[in-house]
Protein backbone atom coordinates (compact mmCIF):
# COMPACT_ATOMS: atom_id res chain seq x y z
CA UNK A 1 0.00 0.00 0.00
CA UNK A 2 1.31 3.23 -0.86
CA UNK A 3 1.73 6.44 1.34
CA UNK A 4 -1.36 7.68 2.33
CA UNK A 5 -2.41 11.39 1.08
CA UNK A 6 -4.17 13.78 2.97
CA UNK A 7 -5.03 16.93 0.95
CA UNK A 8 -6.55 20.24 2.44
CA UNK A 9 -9.36 21.96 0.22
CA UNK A 10 -10.21 23.99 3.95
CA UNK A 11 -9.14 27.31 2.00
CA UNK A 12 -11.69 26.52 -1.04
CA UNK A 13 -13.94 24.09 -0.47
CA UNK A 14 -14.32 24.88 3.23
CA UNK A 15 -14.69 28.53 2.84
CA UNK A 16 -16.00 28.98 -0.48
CA UNK A 17 -19.65 29.54 0.61
CA UNK A 18 -19.42 31.84 3.63
CA UNK A 19 -21.11 34.40 2.74
CA UNK A 20 -19.56 37.67 4.74
CA UNK A 21 -16.03 38.07 3.05
CA UNK A 22 -13.09 36.86 5.23
CA UNK A 23 -10.16 39.17 5.34
CA UNK A 24 -7.23 38.73 2.69
CA UNK A 25 -4.86 38.31 5.54
CA UNK A 26 -6.59 35.76 7.26
CA UNK A 27 -6.79 33.75 4.64
CA UNK A 28 -2.96 34.08 4.04
CA UNK A 29 -2.35 33.22 7.71
CA UNK A 30 -4.11 30.44 7.70
CA UNK A 31 -2.58 28.98 4.50
CA UNK A 32 0.64 29.71 5.79
CA UNK A 33 -0.22 27.23 9.25
CA UNK A 34 -1.65 24.93 7.25
CA UNK A 35 1.72 24.62 5.20
CA UNK A 36 3.55 23.61 8.29
CA UNK A 37 1.25 20.59 9.19
CA UNK A 38 2.98 18.26 6.97
CA UNK A 39 0.74 18.76 4.03
CA UNK A 40 2.00 17.57 0.60
CA UNK A 41 -0.82 19.39 -1.29
CA UNK A 42 -2.78 22.23 -0.03
CA UNK A 43 -6.17 23.54 -2.53
CA UNK A 44 -5.61 27.44 -1.70
CA UNK A 45 -8.11 29.11 -3.89
CA UNK A 46 -9.86 29.16 -7.21
CA UNK A 47 -9.36 31.56 -9.75
CA UNK A 48 -12.60 32.28 -10.90
CA UNK A 49 -14.49 35.26 -11.53
CA UNK A 50 -15.48 37.18 -8.56
CA UNK A 51 -19.22 36.74 -9.29
CA UNK A 52 -19.09 33.24 -9.21
CA UNK A 53 -17.02 32.73 -6.08
CA UNK A 54 -17.01 36.38 -4.00
CA UNK A 55 -15.49 34.73 -1.03
CA UNK A 56 -12.65 33.77 -3.49
CA UNK A 57 -12.30 37.04 -5.19
CA UNK A 58 -9.12 37.93 -3.95
CA UNK A 59 -7.25 34.46 -5.51
CA UNK A 60 -4.64 36.83 -6.99
CA UNK A 61 -3.47 38.85 -4.04
CA UNK A 62 -4.14 35.19 -1.41
CA UNK A 63 -1.73 33.04 -3.93
CA UNK A 64 1.05 35.49 -4.22
CA UNK A 65 1.27 36.42 -0.55
CA UNK A 66 1.73 33.03 0.87
CA UNK A 67 4.61 31.34 1.86
CA UNK A 68 5.49 28.96 -0.50
CA UNK A 69 7.23 25.61 0.93
CA UNK A 70 9.20 23.73 -1.19
CA UNK A 71 7.59 20.56 -0.18
CA UNK A 72 4.03 21.68 -0.46
CA UNK A 73 2.03 21.68 -3.89
CA UNK A 74 -0.16 24.71 -3.60
CA UNK A 75 -3.44 23.95 -6.36
CA UNK A 76 -5.76 26.15 -7.27
CA UNK A 77 -8.88 26.15 -9.57
CA UNK A 78 -9.43 26.90 -13.16
CA UNK A 79 -12.68 26.81 -15.24
CA UNK A 80 -10.94 28.75 -18.58
CA UNK A 81 -7.84 30.19 -20.40
CA UNK A 82 -8.29 33.34 -18.69
CA UNK A 83 -8.17 31.96 -15.22
CA UNK A 84 -5.22 29.76 -16.24
CA UNK A 85 -3.12 33.57 -17.86
CA UNK A 86 -3.73 35.16 -14.43
CA UNK A 87 -2.73 32.04 -12.13
CA UNK A 88 0.54 31.06 -14.75
CA UNK A 89 1.50 35.09 -14.04
CA UNK A 90 1.18 34.23 -10.25
CA UNK A 91 3.27 31.10 -10.38
CA UNK A 92 1.24 28.25 -9.94
CA UNK A 93 2.23 25.16 -10.38
CA UNK A 94 -0.57 22.74 -10.03
CA UNK A 95 -4.35 23.37 -10.78
CA UNK A 96 -7.65 21.22 -10.86
CA UNK A 97 -10.58 21.22 -12.99
CA UNK A 98 -14.18 20.48 -12.35
CA UNK A 99 -16.83 18.78 -14.59
CA UNK A 100 -19.91 17.78 -13.38
CA UNK A 101 -21.27 14.14 -13.53
CA UNK A 102 -24.80 15.42 -14.67
CA UNK A 103 -26.07 17.76 -16.85
CA UNK A 104 -28.19 19.76 -14.85
CA UNK A 105 -24.90 20.05 -12.42
CA UNK A 106 -22.84 20.88 -15.44
CA UNK A 107 -24.59 23.83 -16.28
CA UNK A 108 -24.73 25.22 -12.50
CA UNK A 109 -21.50 25.14 -12.39
CA UNK A 110 -20.04 25.79 -15.68
CA UNK A 111 -23.07 26.94 -17.02
CA UNK A 112 -22.73 24.54 -20.34
CA UNK A 113 -23.41 20.91 -20.61
CA UNK A 114 -20.76 18.53 -20.15
CA UNK A 115 -19.77 17.86 -24.27
CA UNK A 116 -19.08 21.65 -24.24
CA UNK A 117 -17.32 21.67 -21.06
CA UNK A 118 -15.14 18.82 -21.90
CA UNK A 119 -14.14 21.25 -25.20
CA UNK A 120 -14.08 23.91 -23.18
CA UNK A 121 -11.41 22.36 -21.05
CA UNK A 122 -9.42 20.54 -23.60
CA UNK A 123 -7.09 23.81 -24.69
CA UNK A 124 -7.04 24.77 -20.99
CA UNK A 125 -5.00 21.29 -19.59
CA UNK A 126 -3.11 21.08 -22.96
CA UNK A 127 -1.73 25.16 -22.30
CA UNK A 128 -1.25 24.17 -18.66
CA UNK A 129 0.91 20.70 -19.35
CA UNK A 130 2.67 22.51 -21.48
CA UNK A 131 3.75 24.69 -18.94
CA UNK A 132 4.79 22.00 -16.90
CA UNK A 133 1.66 22.10 -14.90
CA UNK A 134 0.39 19.13 -12.69
CA UNK A 135 -3.41 18.77 -13.99
CA UNK A 136 -6.61 17.22 -11.50
CA UNK A 137 -9.30 16.65 -13.09
CA UNK A 138 -12.62 16.34 -10.63
CA UNK A 139 -15.80 15.03 -11.30
CA UNK A 140 -18.56 16.14 -9.13
CA UNK A 141 -21.83 14.07 -7.87
CA UNK A 142 -20.21 10.87 -8.84
CA UNK A 143 -23.43 9.09 -7.34
CA UNK A 144 -26.47 11.43 -6.94
CA UNK A 145 -27.55 14.88 -8.81
CA UNK A 146 -29.13 17.10 -6.83
CA UNK A 147 -31.46 17.77 -9.93
CA UNK A 148 -31.62 14.56 -11.75
CA UNK A 149 -30.82 11.50 -9.19
CA UNK A 150 -29.06 8.87 -9.30
CA UNK A 151 -25.85 9.02 -11.63
CA UNK A 152 -24.79 5.98 -13.90
CA UNK A 153 -21.52 4.15 -12.88
CA UNK A 154 -20.50 4.00 -16.41
CA UNK A 155 -20.95 7.83 -17.26
CA UNK A 156 -18.90 8.66 -14.14
CA UNK A 157 -16.13 6.30 -16.08
CA UNK A 158 -16.76 7.32 -19.51
CA UNK A 159 -15.74 11.03 -18.11
CA UNK A 160 -12.69 9.56 -15.98
CA UNK A 161 -11.54 7.91 -19.03
CA UNK A 162 -12.08 11.23 -21.14
CA UNK A 163 -10.53 13.75 -18.32
CA UNK A 164 -7.41 11.02 -18.62
CA UNK A 165 -6.97 11.36 -22.29
CA UNK A 166 -7.37 15.21 -22.42
CA UNK A 167 -3.82 15.01 -20.04
CA UNK A 168 -5.00 15.07 -16.61
CA UNK A 169 -2.38 13.49 -14.39
CA UNK A 170 -5.33 12.44 -11.34
CA UNK A 171 -9.04 12.11 -11.43
CA UNK A 172 -11.12 13.39 -7.93
CA UNK A 173 -14.33 11.49 -7.74
CA UNK A 174 -16.50 13.97 -5.76
CA UNK A 175 -19.50 12.85 -3.93
CA UNK A 176 -20.59 16.70 -4.17
CA UNK A 177 -23.93 15.44 -2.37
CA UNK A 178 -22.84 13.58 0.54
CA UNK A 179 -25.34 10.96 0.15
CA UNK A 180 -23.58 8.13 -1.42
CA UNK A 181 -23.93 4.83 0.46
CA UNK A 182 -20.60 2.65 1.12
CA UNK A 183 -21.76 0.55 -1.43
CA UNK A 184 -22.75 2.48 -4.24
CA UNK A 185 -18.66 3.76 -3.66
CA UNK A 186 -17.79 0.14 -3.93
CA UNK A 187 -20.33 -0.15 -7.31
CA UNK A 188 -18.33 2.69 -8.44
CA UNK A 189 -14.40 1.60 -7.25
CA UNK A 190 -15.15 -1.78 -8.82
CA UNK A 191 -15.57 -0.43 -12.38
CA UNK A 192 -13.20 2.43 -11.93
CA UNK A 193 -10.20 0.26 -10.92
CA UNK A 194 -10.91 -2.24 -13.57
CA UNK A 195 -9.87 0.04 -16.27
CA UNK A 196 -7.80 2.57 -14.52
CA UNK A 197 -4.47 2.23 -12.05
CA UNK A 198 -5.91 3.03 -8.87
CA UNK A 199 -3.04 5.47 -8.35
CA UNK A 200 -4.98 8.19 -10.93
CA UNK A 201 -7.82 8.15 -8.34
CA UNK A 202 -8.43 10.02 -5.56
CA UNK A 203 -11.64 10.37 -3.54
CA UNK A 204 -13.50 13.77 -2.34
CA UNK A 205 -16.51 12.68 0.22
CA UNK A 206 -18.67 15.33 1.68
CA UNK A 207 -20.60 14.38 4.87
CA UNK A 208 -23.95 15.09 4.66
CA UNK A 209 -25.42 11.42 5.70
CA UNK A 210 -22.88 11.06 7.67
CA UNK A 211 -20.81 8.34 5.53
CA UNK A 212 -17.87 9.60 4.71
CA UNK A 213 -15.37 7.57 6.60
CA UNK A 214 -17.37 4.60 5.72
CA UNK A 215 -17.23 5.42 2.24
CA UNK A 216 -12.88 6.38 2.62
CA UNK A 217 -12.55 2.95 4.11
CA UNK A 218 -14.45 1.24 1.24
CA UNK A 219 -12.37 3.21 -1.06
CA UNK A 220 -9.08 2.35 0.60
CA UNK A 221 -9.44 -1.19 2.36
CA UNK A 222 -11.12 -2.40 -1.11
CA UNK A 223 -9.76 -1.03 -3.60
CA UNK A 224 -6.46 0.66 -2.35
CA UNK A 225 -7.36 4.45 -2.67
CA UNK A 226 -4.70 6.43 -1.34
CA UNK A 227 -5.54 9.93 -1.81
CA UNK A 228 -8.03 11.75 0.15
CA UNK A 229 -9.12 15.30 0.40
CA UNK A 230 -10.58 16.25 3.69
CA UNK A 231 -11.19 20.13 5.16
CA UNK A 232 -10.39 21.69 8.34
CA UNK A 233 -13.39 23.25 9.01
CA UNK A 234 -16.65 21.82 10.16
CA UNK A 235 -18.83 20.24 7.53
CA UNK A 236 -21.85 23.15 8.18
CA UNK A 237 -22.35 25.42 5.46
CA UNK A 238 -24.12 24.31 2.03
CA UNK A 239 -22.66 23.70 -0.82
CA UNK A 240 -23.38 26.22 -3.58
CA UNK A 241 -25.16 24.48 -6.05
CA UNK A 242 -25.98 21.35 -3.83
CA UNK A 243 -29.47 22.42 -1.72
CA UNK A 244 -28.60 20.78 2.01
CA UNK A 245 -25.51 19.45 1.81
CA UNK A 246 -22.50 19.45 4.01
CA UNK A 247 -19.38 20.28 3.67
CA UNK A 248 -16.05 17.92 2.80
CA UNK A 249 -15.18 15.59 5.56
CA UNK A 250 -13.39 17.25 8.45
CA UNK A 251 -9.16 16.78 8.38
CA UNK A 252 -9.44 15.07 11.64
CA UNK A 253 -11.75 12.19 10.94
CA UNK A 254 -10.01 11.26 7.91
CA UNK A 255 -6.79 11.24 10.00
CA UNK A 256 -8.03 9.68 13.20
CA UNK A 257 -9.47 6.86 10.72
CA UNK A 258 -6.13 6.12 9.37
CA UNK A 259 -4.30 6.09 12.44
CA UNK A 260 -6.75 3.52 13.65
CA UNK A 261 -5.26 1.01 10.71
CA UNK A 262 -2.26 1.95 11.93
CA UNK A 263 -1.06 4.20 9.48
CA UNK A 264 0.30 7.42 10.26
CA UNK A 265 -0.56 10.02 7.36
CA UNK A 266 2.61 12.40 7.96
CA UNK A 267 0.06 15.28 9.48
CA UNK A 268 1.59 17.30 12.40
CA UNK A 269 -0.91 17.28 15.10
CA UNK A 270 0.58 20.29 16.95
CA UNK A 271 0.63 22.32 13.87
CA UNK A 272 -2.93 20.74 13.33
CA UNK A 273 -4.34 22.29 16.16
CA UNK A 274 -2.50 25.93 15.76
CA UNK A 275 -4.35 25.77 12.64
CA UNK A 276 -7.81 24.51 13.31
CA UNK A 277 -7.62 26.83 16.38
CA UNK A 278 -7.20 29.64 13.79
CA UNK A 279 -9.82 29.42 11.61
CA UNK A 280 -12.00 28.04 13.86
CA UNK A 281 -11.76 31.69 16.38
CA UNK A 282 -11.66 33.37 12.50
CA UNK A 283 -15.14 31.79 11.12
CA UNK A 284 -16.85 31.86 15.12
CA UNK A 285 -16.60 35.71 14.28
CA UNK A 286 -17.74 35.78 10.86
CA UNK A 287 -20.79 33.93 11.78
CA UNK A 288 -21.44 36.27 14.69
CA UNK A 289 -21.65 39.31 12.41
CA UNK A 290 -23.89 37.34 10.12
CA UNK A 291 -26.52 36.64 12.67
Amino acid sequence: MSQIEIIEVGPRDGLQSVKKFISTQDKITWINLLSKCGYKTIQVTSFVPSTWMPQLADHYDVFTAIDKKPDVNYMVIINDLNNLEDALKAGVKEIAVFIGASESFSQKINNCAIAENLFLLAPIIAKAKAQQMKVRGCISCIVNCPYEGKVSVQHVVKLTQKLLDLGCDKITLADTTGKATPNEIRQLFKELTMIFDVSKLAGHFHDTDGCAIANIDVAFKEFGVSSFESALVDPVSNHSYVPGSKGNVITEKVIQYFLEQGIDPGINKAALIQAKQFIDSVLNKVYSEEE
